[in-house]
């Protein structure tokens, strides 16, 4: 994971549900929803 993202705002869920896979000439972008609380 990126280390622009500070740590108490990282996934703590191991798995989601894929919502939609969309390709263009630049890859995949893969939309994922997670079961845990937005961050404040």
């Amino acid at each position: 994971m990126s280390g622009n993202i500070p740590f108490n705002e990282r996934l703590q869920s191991q798995s989601g549900t894929v919502v939609s896979v969309e390709e263009n000439e630049r890859g995949y972008y893969v939309i994922v929803a997670f079961d845990e609380p937005p961050v404040k």
